[in-house]
């Protein structure tokens, strides 16, 4: 095998040169056109969020068995025999 292209200097240096393209020579009004076309394509704009919208699932009305006669528990005007989340109506994800 040839060690040729393999040798250690034992010093390794990055990079340190870099090229920057120079700005383009623009006049104001061709740099404003220039920015107004871009904001509407290829450009990452904030979307809106989507109102979230809780759906109910179609499920057959089940009895409460042998708790079907008695009371809701009450508290404050609010029936806690109720999830808390569809009492205080949070969107679940």
């Amino acid at each position: 095998m040839d060690t040729e292209f393999i040798t250690n200097t034992g010093k390794v240096e990055p990079c340190r040169q870099r090229f920057v393209a120079p700005p383009p020579n623009l006049t104001s009004q061709q740099a404003a056109d220039l920015m107004l076309a871009g904001s509407g394509r290829g450009m990452r704009g904030r979307r809106k969020a989507r109102q979230a919208v809780q759906g109910t699932l179609p499920f057959d009305i089940v009895a409460k068995g042998r708790f079907e006669k008695s009371e809701p528990t009450l508290h404050h005007g609010e029936n806690l025999d109720e999830p808390t989340y569809i009492r205080r109506g949070v969107v679940l994800n």
